[in-house]
């Protein structure tokens, strides 16, 4: 990353708390510096809609992204799946994904590592588990 960077490269799901008086989605998909067919249609805006799986209150919930290389990465939420996302690049309108580009990077990305995060508020995580894909 560099100094004045504010997100890594990358594609999220993003994990919302449910409120205590309301429901709140869970599982919307964001880019940042790249570019991705999300459902087939190009996520235009930072963060995608997606997801239609509430939760309310501090309940458990179970995320999976299911990656197959480059060629496309499935979302659940509860074992619901809320996007797909396909052809993930490399933004070349986006100062990051520029700089990366002119370095020498390939735009198409095929691989990356899996980051958990939290901005600012705390998070519990029960299990973490990365499972191989079984591809017979």
């Amino acid at each position: 990353m560099t100094k004045d960077q504010e997100f890594p490269i990358s594609l999220e799901m993003n994990l919302i708390a449910g409120g205590r008086l309301r429901t709140r989605r869970t599982g919307d998909v964001c880019r940042n510096s790249t570019r991705v067919l999300l459902n087939g249609k190009a996520l235009e805006d930072k963060c995608g809609t997606t997801s239609m799986v509430g939760v309310r209150g501090n309940t458990w919930v179970t995320a999976e992204a299911e990656v197959h290389g480059g060629d496309s990465i499935k979302f659940y939420i509860n074992g619901t799946q809320v996007a797909e996302a396909t052809q993930l690049e490399l933004d070349d309108s986006d100062p990051i994904g520029a700089h990366k580009l002119n370095e020498g990077a390939v735009k198409k990305l095929s691989e990356g590592r899996i980051s958990l995060q939290s901005e600012g508020n705390p998070v519990e995580f029960r299990r973490i588990e990365v499972l191989p894909l079984d591809v017979r």
